[in-house]
């Protein structure tokens, strides 16, 4: 090989070397941390309805994301798998964000994963103290609820579980590979254009203790004190567009999608909305079969567009309640009926908080006590986020 040859071999290797080591300096520089954020940006220490709001499919920091530090199935204290993989961990505080726990001593990040430190403060259940073979102290309903095939008790003292909760903050470089929820401009148009015009609309929630807000830390008077899903989302939406959206909540703790004529007109129609949002499931699941409870959304729906023919109706699915206590198959059910509804009607939208939930459980392990504050039905300020931005989403 002549001189030329070795030289220009030479001349090209050092050409790849360095592009590769540029490109390599591009994506070190090019990757979020948190010195890409104010200390503003990264502060977790107070609920704020914007950063709970901020969709947890968009952007590179997560906010308060729930974790319960539970042992497995083998009661081994393994890593905690996040919405995402974690880069930097922020803060990991308890469920009133006042208290943090100290990286290295009570918790470490590894493989993108939080891993809760045996010897450190944070404060571990083992699996039998939650899904229990019996009901050894004969506690009363309030603190154990039978398991639906009869071997088994359910351990669900909200303020414990509440108390129990760690509270995660962090960056990520990676992209959310969970489906997103979906717009619904084009059955909620006249909506969408008044908010977008800056005029005043009305909306009014009609449903169950969900909507009431019930197991929110706000409704439970402990802090952070996060609004359940909906006031959260009319905050949200006054952000974004204006504060002349008016805003009624009717829902009723333990009620169910059947109706009278005379609570739809106390309930929904003598505030004239522009869109009604209806959210009933988690006691109709115990009470009727999928048709009745298809039937009595129909009949909400009729009765509404009579009275209302302008209104708008946003559809919200049932989350998935205590699989050890409740058929999840039934929520399911429930909630394609709903979009077969939906699929029918001009005028009315779907959002599914169900699928967000479903998803993060099965492809990313989050344990179903990170989403209902009792471990039965109510969600926590984690699930109650799930659902604000599925309504939102669903007005975006």
């Amino acid at each position: 090989m002549n001189l030329k040859k070795v030289i220009a071999i030479i001349c090209t290797a050092i050409f790849i070397l360095s592009t590769l080591t540029a490109c390599s300096s591009q994506q070190i520089h090019d990757k979020i941390t948190r010195a890409d954020y104010t200390s503003e940006q990264l502060d977790s220490s107070k609920y704020n309805v914007e950063k709970y709001t901020t969709p947890f499919w968009e952007g590179n920091i997560v906010y308060n994301e729930f974790v319960y530090p539970i042992m497995n199935e083998e009661n081994i204290l393994a890593p905690f798998e996040l919405m995402y993989y974690a880069d930097e961990i922020i803060s990991v505080r308890d469920h009133t964000l006042e208290h943090s726990y100290v990286e290295g001593v009570d918790y470490i990040l590894a493989d993108g994963r939080l891993v809760v430190l045996p010897n450190g403060n944070i404060r571990v259940k083992m699996q039998e103290d939650i899904h229990q073979e019996s009901n050894p102290n004969n506690y009363p309903i309030t603190y154990m609820y039978p398991h639906r095939d009869g071997e088994g008790y359910e351990y669900w003292n909200d303020q414990d579980i509440h108390n129990r909760m760690l509270v995660v903050t962090y960056i990520h470089n990676d992209e959310w590979d969970l489906s997103v929820p979906q717009t619904m401009k084009n059955k909620l148009s006249a909506t969408m254009e008044k908010l977008n015009k800056g005029e005043k609309v009305s909306i009014v929630v009609t449903g169950d203790s969900v909507s009431v807000g019930y197991n929110s830390s706000k409704i439970m008077a402990t802090k952070p004190y996060a609004d359940g899903y909906a006031l959260m989302a009319v905050k949200a939406l006054r952000e974004k567009y204006h504060n002349n959206i008016k805003f009624a909540n009717t829902a009723v703790g333990g009620s169910n999608a059947s109706f009278t004529a005379e609570q739809l007109d106390e309930d929904v129609i003598c505030y004239t909305p522009d869109l009604v949002i209806i959210a009933f499931g988690a006691n109709d699941v115990q009470m009727c079969t999928v048709e009745e409870y298809k039937s009595n959304i129909n009949g909400r729906i009729d009765y509404i567009n009579q009275k209302l023919p302008d209104c708008e109706i946003l559809l919200i699915t049932p989350m998935i309640a205590n699989p050890f206590v409740f058929d999840p198959e039934i929520n399911k059910d429930f909630a394609a009926a709903l979009y077969e509804i939906e699929s029918q009607r001009d005028g009315v939208g779907i959002c599914d908080p169900q699928k967000m939930q479903i998803e993060l459980m099965e492809n990313k392990n989050k344990e179903f006590l990170c989403f209902m504050g009792d471990n039965l039905i109510h969600p926590s300020d984690y699930g109650m986020r799930i659902i604000a931005q599925s309504v939102l989403a669903a007005l975006s």
